[in-house]
Formats: C-alpha cells, structure tokens, sequence
C-alpha cells in the first residue's frame, strides 16, 4: 500500500481507511491484523470483516482496514499489513475510556472530553 501526499504538505497521523480483498481461505476470521511501515514499526491498526467467502463466515472476503498514517512533504511511505500469528496491532497510546457517573456518560478520547446527560429533563410546550 502507497500513500502519496501533496507537495509542500506534511500529514501527521492522518486517517487512512482501505479495503482489501483476500482470496478464498486465506485469511480465516478473526485472525490478527496490523499494519507496518518500511522500518518494520507497527501501527494501531482496527480491522472488520466486510464479507466472507461462504455462509458459514470463516474465510474472510473482504476486510476493512483503519489506522493513522504520516507522510512529509512530497512523500511516499510504504506501508504493509501483516496478518498471521503474532501480527497484533499495538495498544493506542490514549485509548477510548468511557464512564458512568449518575446521569452523565463521560467520554475520553485523550484529545476529547465530552460529558452527556444520559436522562432527559424537558417538557413539551
């Protein structure tokens, strides 16, 4: 996989979504995913199984592939997804924390704080 970035722009952790298809029984589901630049660096990767191959949903068909990737001015990294035994993505420096406290639902993203009410107090008019 190549991405290829404008020439004067630096992307920094910038959303990738890819599809990919696989050929019948190669990649049975559920089995680890990741993706790795040229110098071998795994990065947080999410994966899903998009369609599978038969009825049964063993092999997987199509497989949806979510990470963040940086590319300098004019660059063209090279990115590869590994999958197999061992290829677990690793953790995400700040995961996804989500809390309970009475009426309120409270989200952290590391970057993004949200506190949601999780009742309704209004009345029509």
């Amino acid at each position: 996989m190549r991405l290829r970035g404008g020439e004067s722009v630096r992307y920094r952790d910038w959303p990738v979504t890819q599809g990919i298809p696989f050929a019948e029984g190669e990649l049975p589901r559920g089995t680890p995913v990741r993706v790795i630049d040229a110098a071998g660096t795994a990065r947080p990767t999410q994966a899903a199984c998009l369609a599978t191959w038969d009825k049964d949903g063993r092999s997987v068909k199509w497989l949806l592939v979510d990470f963040q990737a940086d590319v300098g001015p004019g660059g063209d990294p090279r990115l590869f997804l590994e999958y197999g035994p061992g290829a677990e993505p690793p953790a995400h420096a700040s995961p996804i924390q989500v809390r309970r406290e009475e009426d309120l639902i409270r989200l952290d993203t590391g970057r993004l704080r949200l506190a949601i009410r999780s009742t309704v107090h209004w009345k029509p008019a």
